[in-house]
């Protein structure tokens, strides 16, 4: 029998981790919309502002090599939970007036790097609520809208709040992290999946021993560039002589991103997930070739979302072929490494995109020179 959204739903523990993605994502991207303000205010430097926003996924790749163990070691539910705590604490610092740029970036970093061990839980616990395949992917899809939705939400809400008030931007984040807490709270409490009876096999045994993960974490250093446009979004916006047009440059991908999930429960393109993976990445990346062109800003946001549907459908295909290929005992270290990986690399972008914005960013995206 198929998998249907309504039989998904139906899954009370599945509702309880939709809805506090949902609300995390929300105030996650609101935070980064404020951090960019607050920063590029306080610096009007483009490269600090790309710096900033690289820090919100450089940190993933110490936590996601080394502390996705904890996803397989204690109960998932417990990680989910506790994380989202500290973040909501963390995140509540951060909105003390006065506080110093990099007291702000250092924070964020520390926020950023609980990430992948939340995300390590929570694939992995998706996979235990519903263990049916065709259940699981069509979850992972929803997830995956639910966090462009969430995304798109906060970008949006987040250029226009960030802009008169960086600090309630932050504080509405810490709030979105304790709402997530209470949701999680309806997640049935299970055992620890690696118990110790018998060794876990290493994060680098299980990638020697798996060509499927290998290809997999070969097709995500495609993604590299897709975060560029991201990092620069204020301070393109505001060469544009357009400040508040920032919250729709950066809704612009995940707005392509949850039109780009839909065909993903189409029973056909579920079933041939693997043959569409790499042309999707791939192609994720062709419309930002066209933005170096002196094109206009409804049609440099329109490129965008084409990059971010096509990225969309390669994300969630690759998520799901990596949580389905390795035991459930190490699927959240596998899954930490996978969200490291996935994250330094849109780091990178990220601090590449800043570097280039600081010499001349109207320049690269309009073909004027900035005034």
């Amino acid at each position: 029998m198929a998998a249907t959204m309504l039989g998904v739903f139906a899954r009370r523990e599945f509702r309880g981790l939709w809805t506090a993605e949902l609300l995390s994502t929300f105030g996650d991207q609101m935070a980064r919309v404020a951090l960019s303000v607050l920063v590029y205010g306080r610096t009007g430097s483009a490269l600090l502002t790309g710096v900033a926003y690289a820090a919100t996924f450089v940190p993933t790749l110490i936590s996601g090599m080394f502390l996705g163990r904890i996803a397989d070691r204690w109960p998932r539910r417990r990680v989910l939970i506790v994380a989202d705590l500290v973040r909501a604490v963390l995140a509540s610092v951060m909105a003390i007036p006065g506080m110093a740029w990099a007291w702000l970036i250092g924070l964020i970093a520390v926020i950023t790097a609980i990430g992948p061990v939340f995300k390590a839980a929570q694939t992995a616990i998706t996979a235990e609520v519903l263990p049916d395949e065709s259940e699981f992917k069509l979850a992972q899809g929803l997830r995956f809208g639910t966090v462009q939705l969430g995304q798109l939400g906060g970008f949006a809400v987040g250029g226009v709040i960030a802009l008169s008030d960086p600090a309630l931007g932050l504080l509405i984040n810490a709030a979105t992290f304790l709402a997530s807490a209470a949701c999680l709270t309806l997640l049935r409490a299970r055992p620890t999946p690696d118990t110790g009876q018998g060794k876990a096999p290493s994060v680098r045994a299980l990638v020697a021993s798996s060509p499927v993960v290998r290809a997999l974490l070969g097709v995500s250093l495609i993604l590299v560039p897709l975060i560029v446009p991201e990092a620069v979004a204020v301070p393109l916006a505001y060469e544009l002589g357009e400040p508040s047009a920032s919250g729709w440059i950066l809704a612009a991908a995940p707005l392509g991103s949850v039109v780009g999930v839909l065909p993903l429960r189409w029973p056909v393109l579920a079933e041939r997930d693997r043959q569409v993976m790499v042309p999707a990445a791939a192609a994720g990346g062709v419309p930002l070739l066209l933005c170096g062109l002196p094109l206009p800003l409804p049609l440099v946001v329109a490129l965008l979302a084409l990059s971010g549907g096509a990225l969309m459908v390669a994300m969630t295909v690759t998520t799901n072929l990596v949580t389905l290929a390795v035991p459930d005992r190490v699927r959240g270290a596998i899954g930490g490494l996978w969200n490291a990986v996935i994250s330094i690399t849109q780091g990178v972008g990220a601090a590449l995109g800043g570097a280039i914005a600081g010499a001349s960013t109207a320049a690269i995206w309009t073909g004027r020179a900035p005034s």
